[in-house]
């Protein structure tokens, strides 16, 4: 088994406090789940979630007197349980309210999983703090609400969109209901840091719990995503980012693999790579919002030497050996593109000594390159368009 590990832009929805630091999110996922959702089946994926918020650790005399009173009724606590004085900071009553919500929180998820908050006092600040491990079904958003699993988090994906999003089912219901309650029962008890005194200065500084508690539904929180690829699942589908400057607010997750891929992808795979090749990771951004004057798209595969030549003599490329000569004759004296390969080899991988290639790179930069290592039996390619 190989990791492969794609790395994306993390689009945390920070709330405005001060010391935030923008949650976090790692999905471990094995390609075999992944090959379930294209049979109409679910695959399960392992999340670990870390977010948290920081306030001002301020006094509590900065809130109205009904918030020092979190007491709950008709229960027989000893003395002083869930009471504040003028004195005590507000790390004091978060640690109570945390105390709260861990009790709460485990009734909206499964056994296999685990969410807990802590609050500690980290210099000036207040900090929150909340770490899950969930097990996240994945598959068709028909077939999970369906299903209608009872998993606070769930990935669907779209019929003819390719594009995660959160089912609505009852269980991501129930959640997001009990969310708003707590955040609407804070703000009642007065639960805002006012400017002044001895908080920050400017508008009042709500406490959020309900942002730092939705980390839980909501994808933009998403740091890492790590696909085990398995060897014995040939050309797996796979997860991946969608970079959050191009998409507004938001990350977004997106299917990748066959199966998944859309018009674009089909056609560059097949001119690029053998359908016999095995261990097959391609990419493009057929799905990263980009403009319509740029495509591009990269690939790696293991396919034998004959294989590979009979695929070049079929697509009609005309290759060179161990040299990168450009096959676009309208651009071959100006623009030859000696350095090509280092497009298609990654940083990571030996420059191949033995190799065939084909190169057709035209005046404004676009086209396609395959390098074939001819000791190892891997083919690159990389093709851009402008």
């Amino acid at each position: 088994m190989k990791n492969m590990m794609i790395a994306c832009v993390a689009a945390a929805a920070a709330v405005c406090v001060v010391g935030c630091v923008p949650g976090k999110a790692e999905i471990k996922v094995k390609s075999s789940e992944l090959a379930k959702i294209a049979k109409g089946e679910i695959g399960w994926a392992d999340v670990a979630v870390v977010a948290s918020n920081a306030y001002p650790n301020v006094t509590m005399d900065v809130f109205p007197e009904r918030a020092r009173n979190l007491k709950p009724p008709m229960t027989y606590a000893q003395p002083g349980y869930g009471e504040f004085s003028a004195t005590n900071r507000l790390s004091d009553a978060l640690e109570f309210i945390v105390e709260k919500l861990n009790g709460a929180l485990p009734d909206f998820f499964c056994k296999d999983e685990k969410v807990e908050l802590s609050c500690s006092a980290e210099g000036t600040n207040a900090v929150l703090v909340l770490r899950a491990k969930l097990k996240a079904p994945i598959g068709k958003m028909a077939v999970l609400e369906n299903a209608d699993l009872p998993r606070v988090l769930q990935f669907a994906i779209e019929d003819g969109d390719d594009k995660i999003v959160p089912p609505d089912v009852a269980a991501f219901r129930r959640y997001n209901a009990f969310l708003n309650v707590t955040q609407t029962a804070l703000q009642m008890a007065g639960y805002e840091i006012p400017s002044g005194k001895n908080g920050d200065e400017g508008d009042g500084i709500p406490l959020d719990f309900e942002t730092l508690l939705s980390s839980l539904t909501q994808i933009q929180y998403l740091d890492k995503i790590e696909v085990l690829q398995e060897m014995d699942i040939a050309a797996a589908p796979m997860l991946k980012s969608h970079n959050a400057e191009t998409a507004g607010d938001l990350s977004c997750l997106w299917m990748e693999g066959e199966g998944f891929m859309g018009k674009f992808e089909r056609e560059m795979r097949a001119k690029m790579m053998p359908a016999d090749a095995t261990d097959v990771v391609f990419k493009s951004d057929e799905h990263s919002g980009r403009s319509v004057t740029r495509m591009w798209a990269t690939v790696r595969g293991n396919v034998g030497e004959a294989s590979f030549r009979a695929f070049a003599k079929a697509q009609g490329y005309m290759l060179a050996s161990n040299a990168m000569d450009n096959a676009d004759v309208n651009a071959r004296d100006e623009n030859p593109h000696p350095d090509m390969m280092h497009l298609v080899i990654p940083s990571d991988s030996p420059k191949p000594e033995n190799y065939l290639s084909y190169c057709c790179i035209h005046r404004n930069n676009g086209g396609m390159v395959l390098v074939y290592d001819k000791d190892r039996r891997i083919l690159y390619g990389h093709y851009i368009h402008h």
